[in-house]
């Protein structure tokens, strides 16, 4: 019940914080609070995976995402790269690795490959409402790009 409770207050909080237009200034305070936090919830949906914004090829049945352009370039490639998302929906769950950039996301969205997809959702779905929790790679082991 406490689980539910934090979630759906999470939830709460993601929508207030983005409901009001905000200066520029007091973005990057929003923007450090919210990347900080690790946890989102948005739309996941799946694409054809390739040639990243991290520099390596990976394919489609790999374990592997996307994050929204704007948390991507907030993180820095060296953060974002290499870094763990786990996806929830209806009850399933998946560990993804984050390798590109998703230029049409917003933030909170995550873009999968299609066998990540498959984990948490029927292909046919297309786009569903997914939670993830985002664990950032510090740069300390540069391991990232022998994911497989």
């Amino acid at each position: 019940m406490c689980s539910i409770i934090k979630h759906l207050y999470l939830h709460l909080l993601f929508l207030i914080t983005f409901s009001f237009s905000i200066s520029e200034s007091d973005s990057n305070l929003i923007n450090s609070f919210i990347f900080k936090r690790g946890t989102y919830s948005g739309d996941g949906t799946f694409y054809a995976v390739g040639l990243g914004a991290c520099g390596i090829v990976n394919d489609n049945d790999q374990m592997v995402a996307a994050l929204p352009a704007q948390q991507f370039d907030y993180l820095t490639r060296t953060k974002a790269c290499g870094s763990i998302a786990v996806v929830v929906h209806g009850g399933k769950q998946v560990t993804v690795k984050i390798i590109d950039r998703c230029a049409g996301c917003q933030l909170g969205d995550i873009d999968l490959s299609p066998a990540a997809f498959k984990k948490i959702a029927h292909p046919r779905e297309g786009r569903v409402h997914v939670m993830y929790t985002l664990n950032i790679h510090t740069g300390r082991h540069n391991r990232w790009n022998k994911w497989g």
